[in-house]
């Protein structure tokens, strides 16, 4: 497997990335890579325990918290058959609005901000992208 940090690399290439983020989904629940300086660096256990739990009505509700900042949830495709991507989109509640997707492998959590006026529909695209080639290498 290639280093977490050079996907990182690869996807803030892309012109429509702010920030971006691998988690540990299984073994730590940590971040294993992520944008120098981005708040998606501060991803706590707590937070992604909350995205990745069971209850998904109060997840609809009460929105999220992702690095400290508040976000409402746009569409929850968290569950779901093995054999589809599965993903939340967000949306952060400060005065910027930036979209944001979270994509889940196997062993994974794809954190995938956008840049400012970028469509939620766009950044859901590249975090499935970068979510289905990671699931076709086992990670």
């Amino acid at each position: 497997m290639a280093e977490w940090r050079d996907y990182i690399r690869v996807a803030l290439k892309d012109r429509i990335v702010e920030d971006v983020a691998i988690v540990g989904l299984y073994d730590n629940r940590a971040v294993w890579a992520a944008k120098p300086g981005g708040f998606l660096a501060a991803i706590s256990h707590t937070e992604i325990e909350f995205l990745t739990g069971k209850e998904r009505g109060r997840i609809l509700q009460t929105g999220v918290t992702v690095g400290g900042h508040k976000a409402a949830v746009i569409r929850d495709q968290m569950e779901g058959p093995d054999s589809e991507i599965h993903f939340i989109d967000l949306r952060t509640k400060d005065k910027e609005g930036l979209s944001l997707t979270v994509g889940q492998t196997s062993k994974t959590l794809v954190f995938l901000m956008g840049k400012r006026g970028v469509h939620g529909g766009i950044v859901n695209k590249k975090a499935c992208q970068i979510v289905k080639y990671l699931c076709e290498r086992g990670a």
